[in-house]
């Protein structure tokens, strides 16, 4: 007997139901920081809309400064789409592996929270977490925002409504010390190329720096935040990753 799922999967296929729907939303691999927090990697991949060519894109950041790495990020785009994307992500990690080895990439971090896109009961512009995972918890307590706004953007002219996307800020607000001043971890004041034509953004990710046995200098957190970008596709909205980092955080 068909179950009536398979059945209902079945009829949107053929009807070309998920056709209309397609979009090429990336996927990630946190790399994660180097050994004192300086440095940051992660990877983004998946299928582009349009072509089927395969994409692997790794970018390696300076914490501190909220940029990359000299000679990234590396990006690689195979333009055969029977190719797998594990060939793009291998081809993207050969390039990257030296500059991931000479700052000492390891895996020494914390998912403190996630929102994939599929998530349909978090809100995608706030998330309030703890900065350890113990239990009983203990330390301090955050609320991470994200509000947005329109920016003219010569770049999309022809792509978007009197060539305006979205830009975005980032504010970080200590639940642990209400009377703390907000900060402000990013705030547009243009749309770089890079990002393409901005519609709209999500919280995705929210990574700190763990050093062994929780020893971090005064206290100090250090954070990465990767935004969702959604952006004009071919075949419908495009999502990418961006990421946002921090250091010195107290609660």
């Amino acid at each position: 007997m068909i179950r009536l799922s398979t059945l209902l999967i079945s009829l949107a296929l053929s009807a070309g139901f998920f056709e209309a729907h397609a979009a090429d939303i990336a996927q990630r691999k946190i790399f994660g920081f180097s050994p004192q927090g300086k440095y940051f990697a992660f990877e983004q991949f998946g299928i582009q809309d349009g072509s089927g060519f395969p994409y692997s894109d790794i970018f390696i950041i300076n914490v501190k400064k909220n940029s990359w790495v000299k000679g990234t990020p590396i990006r690689t785009l195979l333009h055969n789409e029977n190719i797998s994307p594990l060939k793009a992500r291998s081809a993207s990690y050969q390039k990257a592996r030296p500059i991931l080895r000479k700052l000492e990439i390891g895996e020494n971090q914390l998912l403190l929270a996630s929102n994939p896109m599929t998530e349909i009961s978090a809100d995608p512009k706030k998330v309030a977490f703890r900065a350890f995972a113990t239990d009983p918890p203990f330390g301090p307590r955050f609320e991470l925002t994200l509000s947005e706004f329109k920016l003219k953007a010569a770049h999309c002219d022809g792509v978007t409504k009197n060539s305006l996307a979205s830009g975005f800020a980032l504010h970080l607000r200590s639940l642990t010390s209400p009377g703390s001043p907000l900060r402000v971890l990013a705030r547009d004041t243009s749309i770089p190329k890079s990002r393409g034509c901005p519609l709209d953004y999500a919280i995705a990710d929210v990574i700190s720096f763990e050093p062994a046995g929780f020893a971090l200098q005064n206290n100090e957190s250090v954070f990465a935040i990767l935004l969702y970008v959604y952006a004009h596709g071919f075949e419908g909205r495009s999502g990418r990753f961006i990421a946002v980092t921090a250091s010195g955080i107290t609660g």
